[in-house]
């Protein structure tokens, strides 16, 4: 079954309770989910018989489309913030190119708040999404470095991604049963291959990062 239904949560506030904002205009699954500049941004992702490249942000408790596109439509594909307003997102690349590990990069979001000196009749105006960087080359999704290749290309496969700290982020899911250590210090980023997990590979799985009392990073 495919939802359109949205919840949102705060994880590191423990009495946070789950906010309902409106349902997506266009229900899809296996998006791609971030926080960008204080706000919910969901991307990609599919319904019966269509794919989408296209993008959507929470605004005011309204979903308004952005400019923004994917270069490659993806589905269960994952993604992460390696820095501030930075989302990679990797795999899931329909068309199975290099097993569907592609990735491509958005270097930065905004969004951008209009001084008209008028009183705003709707939520949304004001307000739109910034596409411009300030040499006035256009804000979207490059083509990034590709991930390491799994044993072949399965719309149902789905990876999962960590992120250790502001330079490492860790990889998991792939059908091989490995994993690897994502060097995010600069581009392109590198990957530092790990043992295999002991039980199976736990494609669609879930990952996390987690520091325990005496501060040491363990995933899980």
């Amino acid at each position: 079954m495919i939802l359109g239904d949205v919840e949102l949560v705060d994880p590191f506030n423990t009495e946070s309770d789950c906010l309902k904002p409106p349902d997506l205009p266009f229900p899809r699954k296996c998006l791609i989910a971030e926080y960008l500049d204080k706000h919910p941004f969901i991307i990609g992702g599919g319904n019966v018989g269509v794919m989408y490249d296209t993008s959507l942000v929470l605004i005011n408790n309204t979903w308004i489309d952005t400019p923004i596109r994917l270069n490659h439509l993806r589905y269960c594909a994952v993604s992460a913030q390696p820095k501030h307003q930075k989302m990679w997102v990797l795999g899931g690349d329909v068309r199975g190119t290099h097993t569907g590990m592609t990735s491509e990069i958005l270097h930065q979001f905004s969004i951008e708040y209009k001084k008209t000196g008028q009183k705003k009749t709707d939520n949304n105006e004001g307000q739109r999404i910034d596409t411009n960087n300030s040499d006035n080359t256009t804000v979207g999704f490059i083509d990034a470095m590709n991930a390491p290749e799994d044993l072949r290309y399965s719309k149902t496969s789905r990876k999962c991604i960590s992120k250790i700290n502001d330079t490492h982020l860790f990889i998991v899911g792939y059908q091989t049963g490995l994993t690897y250590i994502v060097d995010a210090t600069k581009l392109p980023y590198t990957y530092k291959a790990l043992p295999k997990m002991k039980f199976g590979s736990h494609n669609g799985g879930a990952c996390a990062t987690i520091q325990d009392s005496l501060g040491v990073i363990r995933l899980f």
